[in-house]
């Protein structure tokens, strides 16, 4: 028997998903044959990481960043060569043939802020990272002692919550409710907590409480010292440096790949007798000749994965007949007037070509007074060490010395000019932005608009009428959402989920987790195979590392919360009192236990 796989939408997820199904395959893990589609609206792989050539300048939807706690996509790319045609296409250094796309990654170990002047730092690790951290907070920010106190507290108790407690207390509350209502915690803190938004797309207003936690407890991994690799970045191009090999790696693999497909509808059919499990009946796919062309799911060996972001994947759920339980509270995420979605966030990339280096910092710059709150990355100094020729000459720009690739994160916020970036035309976006961050430079690195050759915006927005608008945005985990969505392998007979809004560790719109939601996708895939492999030879993403004293806290803590206690930080008298006996009985049984046993 032949399984027949398609993949509905080739971004990072779909590309994941496809690449470990039909490896597993290769290996003969699945002890069938495996018959793998992808089917892609767009004419290549890549979803939003695409690169956006445009009369030949580099853009991008927003520069690639590859954090300490990035695992699952870590590990993809260190199974992908860079082959040697694509080192001859693009003119790479001859001794990047060969090496895999994890090899190819460069540290960024110079972060910044950018406050009206440039404050850099190294990137250190362990207890000295953390205490740069800590003097940065209050003398670049302003932000009281007391108020970090809070936060820290907050997170720690958050990092030694059981899993129940986690979703109970702070899954369904913003961190705009709970800490600038309940703690009140000042000005200043706010905005640092808006400057972040730059990094993971979180908005404190929105945003689930408990996934901004679970991301800033991911990020201490920032500060582990027995990472080799720390914030790292592509040194080039993402199509060159990442999107083509992998393609070439799954074309390699025998996956077919068809663009011009565009789904218009999904239907199910009642729970199957055999396994009480509902099913995926039909997918009507629109080709790019505007005929129709219908996937027929219904036979045993025929499965699919939705791999689409979530604006394009929650109507075509809302509107799918028999649609299985576990996949309607979905739906119920209202949607915004921009029709984007409860869950959806534009971030959108811009980027200035410069005739001379920036020379600014060796890493990410944060520009936390932007009204925009900006990031940025001068992308030149990582680029050059990876062609055999100058940037001018690799991309026949006369003159072309730098990239400046920024990261727009604030959409709806107004600048000084009172316009938002979605009330602004194209220059006035690039003018702004530009304004912002010479702001945040100040004098002495400040960006002279006589050494821009050009500079352009993320061509997935759109411009007209007095408005912008972003076609691609990122899902950003609402608050509430964590149980309204499913898991990748949802309980569906034939059905999964290998995009970056099922639920899975990482839990914020981000390659980590479109990479996870992938393998998840294709584990459950393998699993309906004649003969499933061994767990161990699924591709499941590894679980983010505790430290031990942590993993210890939380066990005592679902003890405690199963007894309906309180976290042990919030216990008055009477609870330490009564965790007190517990102890004791608890202690008293076992030495019982003990006493019978000799």
């Amino acid at each position: 028997m032949t399984m027949r796989v398609h993949i509905l939408g080739g971004g990072l997820g779909g590309m994941s998903c496809a690449l470990h199904l039909a490896r597993m395959a290769r290996r003969g893990q699945l002890a069938t044959d495996v018959e793998c589609h992808i089917h892609e609206r767009a004419g290549r792989l890549g979803g939003k990481a695409c690169s956006q050539f445009r009369g030949g300048f580099p853009g991008e939807h927003g520069f690639r960043f590859f954090p300490n706690f990035y695992r699952a996509i870590i590990d993809t790319l260190g199974s992908i060569e860079l082959g040697a045609h694509r080192v001859e296409q693009h003119q790479f250094d001859l001794r990047l043939a060969g090496l895999s796309i994890r090899d190819l990654l460069v540290e960024a170990p110079y972060p910044a802020l950018a406050t009206g002047k440039l404050v850099s730092t190294e990137r250190a690790l362990g207890i000295r990272g953390m205490s740069i951290m800590y003097e940065m907070m209050v003398r670049e920010f302003g932000i009281p002692p007391g108020d970090i106190l809070r936060f820290a507290l907050l997170l720690g108790q958050f990092l030694t919550s059981c899993e129940d407690r986690s979703l109970q207390d702070y899954e369904h509350r913003t961190l705009e409710q709970f800490f600038f209502e309940k703690h009140a915690l000042g000005p200043n803190f706010r905005r640092y907590i808006h400057s972040m938004r730059a990094l993971s797309a979180m908005r404190a207003d929105r945003g689930s409480l408990r996934t901004l936690l679970n991301t800033a407890t991911q990020m201490l991994e920032n500060f582990d010292t027995s990472f080799e690799l720390r914030d790292a970045l592509l040194p080039g191009p993402t199509d060159w440096m990442m999107i083509e090999p992998w393609t070439d790696a799954l074309e390699q693999l025998g996956v077919h790949l068809h663009f011009g497909h565009t789904v218009r509808s999904l239907s199910f059919e009642p729970r199957s007798q055999g396994t009480g499990d509902p099913r995926i009946r039909d997918v009507v796919l629109e080709t790019e000749s505007g005929g129709l062309q219908t996937i027929d799911a219904s036979a045993d060996d025929t499965h699919i994965a939705l791999a689409l972001p979530f604006e394009v994947a929650r109507p075509l759920l809302l509107a799918a007949p028999e649609l299985p339980e576990a996949l309607q509270p979905i739906t119920t995420i209202p949607q915004r007037q921009d029709n984007l979605g409860e869950g959806s966030e534009p971030m959108v990339g811009l980027q200035f070509f410069l005739s001379q280096p920036a020379d600014i910092t060796e890493g990410h710059v944060l520009y936390p007074n932007s009204a925009w709150a900006l990031t940025s990355v001068s992308q030149g100094q990582f680029w050059r060490r990876s062609f055999r020729h100058s940037l001018a000459e690799t991309f026949g720009i006369d003159g072309l010395e730098d990239v400046i690739s920024v990261i727009i994160s604030a959409w709806e916020h107004p600048a000084s000019t009172g316009k938002a970036p979605q009330d602004c035309s194209e220059q006035e976006l690039i003018e702004e932005t530009l304004a912002q961050i010479n702001s945040g430079l100040g004098p002495e690195h400040r960006i002279d608009s006589s050494r821009i050759l050009h500079a352009r915006v993320d061509t997935k927005v759109t411009f007209g009428a007095g408005a912008a608008r972003c076609t691609t945005p990122l899902w950003v985990s609402p608050s509430g959402s964590y149980l309204l969505r499913p898991h990748p392998d949802h309980g569906a007979e034939n059905f999964f989920i290998a995009s970056d809004w099922a639920r899975t560790e990482t839990d914020v719109g981000t390659m980590e987790s479109a990479d996870e939601a992938g393998r998840a996708a294709a584990a459950g895939i393998a699993e309906r195979a004649p003969r499933p492999p061994c767990r161990d030879q699924l591709p499941l993403a590894a679980s983010l590392r505790l430290w031990k004293p942590v993993e210890a806290a939380r066990r005592l803590d679902q003890l405690m919360y199963d007894k309906n206690l309180p976290h042990i930080a919030e216990l008055g008298r009477a609870g330490v009192d009564r965790l007190r006996e517990l102890s004791r009985r608890a202690f008293h049984g076992l030495s019982s236990l003990q006493g019978h046993s000799h």
